[in-house]
């Protein structure tokens, strides 16, 4: 995109802002952002645009200013793995399903899964009362919270009450 510019902001300086806020790993060829950074590790940068000032994805610009647009309806996918680099070479644009395969999310999710000690409503979860659901992401469910949950589509489709057992 020779010449082109993001809102305000010539290519050329904008180009330098990132190279000016970046340090290349010489091990890894990543050009780790050092500027500032979302909770998630991603870089972001002050842009101006028709949306006004804002901040936007650090290596969205440098993969935009250095190779070209991201497709409509893609993403960039870090092959590197790491959130803060910039470098254009690292970044494939890909649909929003194929990045979260490819992410350690679900690698996450399975860990914070199998560390959780109670469900949302503050049952235990141990012994009978843990589900291990195939094809979920973090595989634990809570029993009690299944049968409520079943219990009230039941009786919101104007079926039988069930037996309250815990009032036996």
């Amino acid at each position: 995109m020779p010449g082109s510019r993001l809102g305000c902001i010539p290519r050329k300086a904008l180009i330098t802002k990132l190279m000016e806020h970046s340090v290349e790993d010489p091990k890894t060829g990543c050009w780790n952002w050092t500027g500032a950074k979302g909770s998630a590790g991603y870089g972001t940068i002050i842009v101006h645009d028709e949306k006004g000032k804002h901040g936007r994805g650090a290596h969205r610009v440098s993969y935009e200013q250095l190779v070209g647009p991201v497709p409509a309806g893609l993403e960039l996918d870090h092959l590197c793995r790491n959130p803060s680099c910039i470098n254009p070479e690292h970044l494939e644009p890909v649909t929003r399903g194929e990045n979260i395969r490819r992410g350690s999310l679900p690698g996450i999710l399975r860990a914070k899964g199998a560390a959780r000690t109670h469900c949302k409503n503050g049952h235990p979860l141990v012994g009978r009362n843990v589900a291990h659901v195939s094809g979920s992401i973090s595989s634990r469910s809570c029993r009690v919270c299944a049968r409520l949950g079943r219990r009230r589509k039941h009786d919101a489709a104007g079926g039988k009450k069930y037996r309250n057992r815990m009032e036996d």
